[in-house]
């Protein structure tokens, strides 16, 4: 008896373990990845690829300032005359999917070559996308800049 509660006791504790941690459903997983293939676009100075993850009304809020697509490509511009690499990092925090509507929270890490110069530049974001046909787009993005991490 005391075998068999015990045996209860350690199915019904991982059971719940199972069910407390979430995962992404297939829809979770496309808006994560329009993400990712937005900031690809970026890393590759790419404004076709970065307006083909984006609404044709895309607001992007930059550390105070109010971008849209034309100003976030005019930003990247001066870029392709350098020597320019980035290699982006996203951590998603949390993505939610409600019909055609989705929002994610994420920490943005990117590794940054400009001329020979490195950094590590590291941003909290979110952003909220919606279906267009079968293809999530990023609809508004909000870019909070993060202090270095102290050496």
């Amino acid at each position: 008896m005391r075998k068999s509660f015990l045996f209860a006791l350690l199915f019904f504790a991982a059971s719940f373990c199972l069910k407390a941690q979430p995962q992404k459903t297939g829809e979770q997983a496309q808006v994560n990845q329009a993400v990712n293939n937005f900031f690809d676009g970026i890393a590759a100075l790419d404004a076709k690829t970065m307006k083909q993850y984006t609404t044709k009304d895309f607001l992007l809020l930059e550390d105070g300032a109010v971008w849209n697509m034309d100003t976030l490509a005019n930003k990247l511009n001066p870029l392709k005359t350098m020597n320019f690499s980035r290699t982006n990092h996203l951590d998603f925090i949390q993505t939610e999917v409600e019909g055609s509507i989705a929002w994610v929270a994420y920490n943005n890490t990117a590794d940054m070559s400009v001329n020979g110069q490195k950094m590590n530049v590291r941003w909290l974001e979110s952003a909220v996308l919606v279906k267009e046909g079968k293809d999530w787009k990023i609809k508004m993005l909000h870019s909070t800049p993060l202090k270095p991490k102290a050496q």
